[in-house]
């Protein structure tokens, strides 16, 4: 292989541009797939994910069969059909297999869930039944406390909603009394003054239109949360639930003092969470704002440009999983009709949206916790996700900033690289890639910047993803502790609930079965591993100390997140060992 070359110092510049000219070809936009979203139109065969990926995919289908088997009532209508799921599965690692991904999608799930229970709860015990030869997780036996609610918020699937308040809305009413339920003594003003008081506020999802295909009607609802970090204390403790968004009679305020009726505002709050977290979030800021980078590189950047070489490996398998959600999660009578409390266009529009707003230089993830407010150790002393994270964008951000070294000795040589402006500008163009908010008066300028954009886009395609997609196969997978709807609508008084209400809220047998599958089947695809490079991936020999000393320090920071979980409720999900490279499930 031979050592990369900028264009500017590369004699064979007539090669690179045949090459590039047919690369874009084989790499072309569309928007035809999300509406105002550009997309890949075809996935190249290049593209299509390896045999390996499939394996890792069919070993997770045949764990959820197998378990499905011993926790169905009737097991011999799923023994017939154990043979057949590992060749379904295995046909995933060809994007041109006769099956269209929904068809395949279905066939496999169907497989799986083939003689399902049916019907409501009659108590949390019929979703842990669920859990056969998978091993029930431990939220099962806390997801209803207050605590681990409160938690969720720095260790969940969505560790992205929690931002410092900075001023009290008086659409949320909210007095002394209540704060004291859970900080006695503590007031409003001063938590306020003293950057205590933090809120999660799911107003995105305002608007969605509730879901009634396959089976009853469900609600999605757009509540807002408060926490307060008690004086003394590090962890936030929710103290206040609005679900609806206009304060009234007929929308209170729930407190932990609300019995029953404050269980329902933080089930309603939890749906909200699950769906910002897996689709405003997750789906819309990794997946689909990957994608332009993704399309623009392989159509800007020559196959030996040092910073392809940099980002392939991290890019490994985005395209195609792209494709495969696109084509069961939102197709007609995919995921999103079965077991969503909002109907699958609203939950479209939604994705379109958040990817329309998003700016990149605004989610560079230091910035991030700064304009969120919780990047204060100080006050929000318990934020794993935030430790962990910092953790490893530090290291990914020292490679990048030395591999950017190797081959760009001053910021001269930023600005004289014609592929990599013609990257950006595609990136950034309204008929193309159509990212906001990146660039510096429209062109990288200078090695520090690029080093910022680089580190930002490999942690978000990796670390950050992870933190969002892994930990689905426990908290998700539990359906009481994160349901992706809600079957009843949002409780209009505060007392006069029962454990009933809340049963009706929650999914039926056969939702909650899907949502456990396919929640199991994400979680646990993992694939690759950060900074496992295939052997002589840079063959330029410069590089090759600064690659040695990422895998050191991606090494250190697995032994220092061990010796966190050592004192704190264990956060695994950003041990670097447990982190893909890139998007690729």
């Amino acid at each position: 292989m031979s050592v990369p070359l900028l264009p500017q110092n590369d004699p064979a510049s007539d090669q690179r541009m045949i090459t590039l000219q047919k690369k874009r070809k084989d790499y072309a936009w569309t928007f035809d797939k999300y509406p105002y979203l550009p997309m890949l139109a075809k996935v190249p065969k290049s593209e299509v994910a390896p045999k390996a990926w499939s394996d890792v995919v069919n070993g997770a289908f045949k764990t959820a069969l197998a378990n499905n088997i011993r926790s169905n009532k009737d097991l011999g209508s799923l023994r017939g059909i154990a043979d057949r799921v590992g060749e379904l599965a295995e046909s995933l690692g060809d994007l041109f297999d006769d099956h269209s991904f929904r068809e395949l999608s279905n066939d496999l799930l169907s497989l799986i869930l083939a003689g399902n229970v049916t019907g409501r709860a009659s108590s949390i015990e019929d979703f842990s039944q669920f859990f056969q030869t998978i091993p029930l997780p431990a939220v099962a036996s806390k997801y209803a406390t207050d605590a681990y609610f409160s938690r969720k918020a720095v260790c969940g699937a969505n560790p992205e909603s929690l931002a410092r308040v900075s001023a009290l809305s008086d659409r949320v009413p909210v007095t002394d009394a209540m704060l004291q339920q859970v900080s006695p003594g503590d007031r409003l003003d001063a938590a306020l003054a003293e950057g205590r008081l933090f809120t999660a506020d799911y107003g995105m999802l305002q608007g969605l239109e509730p879901n009634a295909v396959h089976g009853p009607k469900r609600y999605v609802y757009a509540p807002t949360v408060l926490y307060v970090v008690p004086p003394g204390q590090g962890t936030p403790a929710a103290f206040a639930i609005q679900v609806g968004r206009t304060p009234g009679a007929d929308n209170p305020v729930f407190t932990p003092a609300d019995g029953w009726g404050w269980t329902l505002a933080k089930t309603h709050a939890s749906v909200a969470d699950t769906i910002a977290g897996a689709l405003w979030f997750h789906h819309a800021r990794t997946h689909i704002v990957a994608e332009p980078f993704v399309v623009s590189a392989h159509r800007q950047l020559a196959p030996n440009h040092p910073l392809l070489r940099l980002l392939l490996p991290h890019f490994e398998g985005t395209l195609y999983i792209n494709e495969l959600g696109w084509k069961t999660v939102f197709a007609p009578d995919g995921l999103l009709d079965w077991f969503t409390g909002a109907t699958r266009p609203s939950l479209r529009d939604m994705v379109v949206r958040s990817a329309q707003e998003f700016r990149f230089e605004d989610s560079i993830l230091p910035r991030r916790f700064a304009a969120r407010g919780v990047d204060d150790a100080s006050v929000l002393s318990d934020f794993p996700y935030r430790d962990d994270a910092l953790l490893v964008y530090g290291a990914i951000h020292d490679w990048v900033e030395a591999y950017i070294g190797v081959y760009y000795p001053d910021d001269g040589a930023i600005l004289a690289d014609l592929e990599l402006q013609g990257w950006l500008a595609e990136v950034t163009a309204p008929d193309a890639g159509g990212i906001q908010g990146l660039g510096e008066q429209g062109r990288f300028r200078t090695r520090a910047y690029l080093v910022d954009v680089l580190s930002q886009l490999l942690y978000a395609g990796s670390a950050l993803h992870a933190a969002m997609n892994f930990p689905v196969s426990s908290e998700m997978a539990f359906v009481p502790n994160s349901p992706f709807g809600a079957y009843t609508t949002r409780p209009t008084r505060k007392d006069g609930w029962t454990e009933a209400d809340f049963l009706a809220l929650l999914p039926p047998l056969d939702a909650a079965q899907r949502q456990f599958d396919t929640a199991y089947l994400l979680g646990e695809s993992r694939f690759g591993k950060i900074g496992a490079y295939t052997e002589g991936w840079f063959s330029d020999p410069r590089v090759t100390p600064h690659v040695d000393r990422f895998k050191a320090n991606l090494a250190d920071i697995e032994l220092t997140i061990d010796e966190r979980n050592a004192r704190r409720p264990a956060y695994i999900h950003l041990k670097p060992s447990r982190i893909p490279p890139g998007i690729n499930i």
